[in-house]
């Protein structure tokens, strides 16, 4: 009965402790892409398609799951080249979830096309997002 008792105890000291640890990881609840922003720099539209003519992508990414200040990553990528175009790294905490991204083109437009934002915390990817450039409004 006391071998019952020590396993019994060892087994639910480990699951606690597996239950606690997935508590703690930094999740992606939410990415929300735009292309404009208000004076408190929130998204004004969310939308998944955008012209060649849109100066700036905005991406916010909701996080959730951590107690302590984390470090996330975002990238964007041109698909069909299979080419990152930039990556920039932002610090979220508890008390401001939201992980805000910028892409402003330099160029005088977007290539028309599939591309990419992904967001991670160091080699693993925790969300990502998928928008498209269309060649005219649709």
């Amino acid at each position: 009965m006391r071998k019952f008792c020590v396993l019994f105890c060892s087994a639910a000291a480990l699951l606690l402790s597996a239950c606690s640890q997935e508590e703690h990881t930094l999740r992606v609840s939410q990415i929300l892409i735009g292309s404009g922003t208000n004076e408190a720099e929130e998204i004004v539209v969310y939308k998944d398609s955008f012209l060649p003519s849109d100066k700036t992508f905005y991406a916010h990414v909701f996080t959730e799951g951590f107690f302590e200040p984390e470090e996330v990553t975002g990238a964007w990528w041109y698909v069909p080249q299979d080419r990152k175009i930039f990556e920039t790294s932002v610090e979220v905490n508890p008390q401001y979830p939201v992980a805000k991204f910028v892409l402003t083109n330099t160029t005088e437009r977007w290539a028309v096309g599939e591309y990419l934002f992904t967001v991670s915390r160091g080699k693993k990817q925790l969300g990502e997002k998928r928008i498209t450039v269309l060649e005219r409004g649709e």
